[in-house]
């Protein structure tokens, strides 16, 4: 089998060895990293697991703590062989960096869904314990406890019935009661299909001191987005909410060498909601593409609509400019930031998006670091309500500010 191992996506740094045979061999630290591109990993991360012993005093062994070694900086663990290493048994200790880093960091987190009505909550906590989950595909650290069911336009009853038939097999409780869905839960995340329904759920949460992921769009509307702001800045609430489509490596990567563009162009899909805007509801992935690249101070948005599907023209100060286009049946996400000399296009990756999201929230609920601002998500709430009356009043539209 071509595993990862064998491929060398787990390789070893500085001082490493797996657990000894005999107390008195065997390195006494493992250091593992894990590429950028291996598993769930978005980005190199360096954890040491500490083993009894002293040095490898084997002569055969090929680990970095014999003889034959012990100039070697960086290799594969394929290519470690020799009686003091088990390799299956080292595997199975370091998995994944995040299994690992929950260990040394801090026991696993319990977290309560709030919504039935999304896919994301079904696609979240497959990564997180479902035991058909692939290997590339898992996050470790959090735990599912509890989700939250009640009606919503976004789904029918009896696909409602269906996700929590799915969830219950994975031994997370479904319940219609606020209060055992929050009971014992470390932090909780708002998978609500519906927006306008986000507002109401921030309000029931702000006392309760947990840690909150809301997941995009921040709400329905700009008047909603600016009072869950308000209430996150008057109560000091540690809340995390952003589009997956935020954290492609391909749109990193491109504002990293233009951090500062004069023109971006965002293009992805135009879906249809079952209720309220569409745009609010499924623009949100390209407008925060948009705002990542462009940064804060749209000042103004004009929309227009055609058979294929929504474009906004968004108006920014010095003279700058971002178009985001909104296709109808085309799932593709991408786009191009440009100066007045030069162009750098990127296509995003959307294989591993619930990945990289989760795994971002994973590091807010232990850290409380997060990748952007709750006011660059109002940002795009703003855009996403000024493209919507926009379209109706067929004129442009200011953007709010908070």
């Amino acid at each position: 089998m071509n595993s990862r191992w064998d491929r060398g996506d787990i390789e070893e740094r500085r001082t490493c060895s797996a657990p000894p045979q005999r107390p008195r061999q065997g390195c006494g630290f493992v250091s593992v990293w894990m590429k950028r591109e291996s598993w769930h990993a978005p980005f190199g991360v360096t954890v040491r697991i500490l083993y009894a012993g002293g040095a490898c005093n084997d002569e055969s062994c090929n680990c970095p703590r014999s003889k034959r070694r012990r100039k070697a900086k960086r290799m594969p663990l394929a290519g470690i062989v020799g009686p003091c290493h088990e390799r299956e048994r080292f595997l199975l200790a370091c998995r994944a960096t995040h299994f690992v880093r929950s260990r040394v960091m801090g026991e696993t987190i319990n977290v309560g869904l709030i919504g039935l009505d999304s896919s994301h909550t079904v696609e979240f906590a497959r990564r997180m314990v479902a035991p058909d989950c692939p290997e590339d595909q898992r996050v470790f650290g959090l735990r599912p406890l509890t989700c939250l069911r009640f009606p919503s336009p976004f789904q029918s009853e009896a696909g409602l019935d269906q996700r929590q038939k799915l969830l219950e097999d994975w031994g997370i409780k479904v319940t219609t009661l606020f209060r055992e869905a929050v009971a014992g839960c470390d932090a909780l995340m708002l998978e609500i299909n519906d927006p306008a329904q986000h507002l109401e759920y921030i309000e029931a949460c702000a006392d309760l001191g947990k840690m909150i992921f809301l997941d995009k769009p921040m709400a329905d509307s700009i008047a909603n987005g600016r009072r869950i702001l308000e209430l996150a800045r008057s109560k000091d609430l540690k809340i995390l909410s952003m589009s997956s489509l935020r954290l492609p490596q391909a749109l990193v990567s491109a504002c990293e060498k233009m951090p500062r563009p004069l023109f971006a162009h965002a293009f992805g899909a135009y879906g249809t909601a079952p209720a309220g805007s569409s745009i609010v509801w499924y623009g949100v992935h390209t407008f925060e593409m948009l705002q990542r690249a462009m940064g804060r101070g749209a000042s103004g948005v004009y929309t227009r609509q055609d058979g294929a599907g929504v474009t906004a023209v968004v108006r920014y100060p010095e003279n700058r400019r971002g178009v985001v286009e909104l296709s109808e049946g085309a799932h593709v996400y991408g786009g191009v930031l440009r100066d007045r000399e030069r162009a750098i296009p990127f296509v995003a990756d959307t294989s591993r998006t619930y990945v990289d999201q989760l795994v971002r929230v994973e590091k807010f609920f232990r850290t409380g670091e997060t990748p952007l601002e709750l006011e660059d998500t109002f940002e795009v709430m703003a855009m996403l309500d000024a493209a919507q009356r926009s379209l109706d009043s067929g004129k442009e539209e200011e953007v709010g500010n908070a």
